[in-house]
C-alpha cells in the first residue's frame, strides 16, 4: 500500500512536462500522484496521461476555478482527493529530486506517519532549470518548533516554498487545514508553523534538494500585478503572529 500522495495542484502547462519527468524518475515508486486540474485554459490533461504507463496516478479536472479567489482552497480540494497517510504538496513547475521520495519514506520508517512534518533542502531554479540560489544545506536530522522555524525564515531571509514540505493526513486533518490569507501569500509559512506546533516538532531531510522555479511573471512571487493583495496578506500574518506568539 502506498504511503505518501504527491499533490499537484496544476493550472500551467509550461513545466509540467519537466515536473512530472521529476517525479516520475523516482528511485522510489511507493507513492501515487494526484493532479488537480483548476479548470486550466491550457489542455493539460494530454501531458499527465501520458505518464499513466509510468507512475500510479489520478488526474481530476474541476469545473470551476477556484485558485484566483481561493488558492489555499484549492490546494485542499485537491488533497481531499487522496486517502494516503503522508501528503507532499507540489506544483506543476518545481523539480523533485530523484531519491525524494526514498528518503521520505525512510524518516517515516524512523518517526512514523502520524503527526509528522518533515522538511527537504532547496534551491531556486530559472526557466532553464539552472540553480540561481541555494539555501543553507541541512546537516542532520534537525528538529525545531513552529516558532524557531518562523524565526529562521524571517530573520535569515531564505527562501521558502511550500514543495519542501511533507506532512502526515493527521497533522492537516487536525490543525483544520491551511491558514488562508489573500492569494494564499504567507498561508503557507503561517501553515507549515501550526502543522509544526500540533506534530510537536518539523524534522529536516539534509541531502539532494527540491528545485523551485521562480520565473518573472510565472508565479505570485515574481509578479507585481498582486502587490495589493500580497500587502494585505503580509498585514494579516502579522496579526496572525501577534496572536499566535504574543510578545512577553
Amino acid at each position: 500500500m502506498e504511503k505518501i500522495a504527491i499533490i499537484v495542484p496544476a493550472y500551467k502547462r509550461r513545466f509540467l512536462q519537466a515536473t512530472l519527468n521529476s517525479i516520475a524518475q523516482q528511485s522510489c515508486k511507493n507513492f501515487i500522484l494526484y493532479i488537480g486540474d483548476d479548470a486550466s485554459p491550457e489542455n493539460l490533461e494530454p501531458i499527465v496521461r501520458s505518464y499513466e504507463h509510468t507512475i500510479k496516478l489520478v488526474y481530476h479536472r474541476f469545473e470551476q476555478n477556484l485558485g484566483k479567489s481561493d488558492l489555499a482552497g484549492h490546494w485542499e480540494r485537491c488533497i481531499a482527493l487522496s486517502s494516503e497517510p503522508l501528503i507532499w504538496l507540489f506544483s506543476d513547475d518545481d523539480i523533485m529530486p530523484q531519491d525524494g521520495i526514498e528518503r521520505v519514506l525512510a524518516a517515516s520508517a524512523k518517526y512514523g506517519t502520524e503527526k509528522v512534518m518533515f522538511r527537504l533542502p532547496l534551491v531556486v531554479i530559472n526557466d532553464e532549470g539552472n540553480t540561481v540560489s541555494t539555501n543553507p544545506p541541512f546537516q542532520s536530522y534537525e528538529k525545531i518548533s513552529g516558532y524557531n522555524f518562523l524565526l529562521s525564515k524571517l530573520g535569515k531571509g531564505m527562501h521558502t516554498a511550500a514543495i519542501e514540505y511533507i506532512f502526515s493526513r493527521d497533522v492537516w486533518q487536525n490543525s483544520n487545514g491551511f491558514i488562508k490569507f489573500p492569494m494564499a501569500w504567507c498561508s503557507d509559512d503561517a501553515t507549515w508553523a501550526s502543522f509544526t506546533d500540533y506534530s510537536g516538532e518539523m524534522i529536516t531531510l539534509p541531502g539532494n534538494p527540491v528545485g523551485w522555479r521562480n520565473v518573472e511573471g510565472q508565479n505570485i512571487s515574481n509578479s507585481t500585478c498582486f502587490d495589493k493583495k500580497k500587502l494585505k496578506a503580509t498585514r494579516l500574518f502579522g496579526e496572525w503572529l501577534n496572536n499566535k506568539y504574543p510578545p512577553p
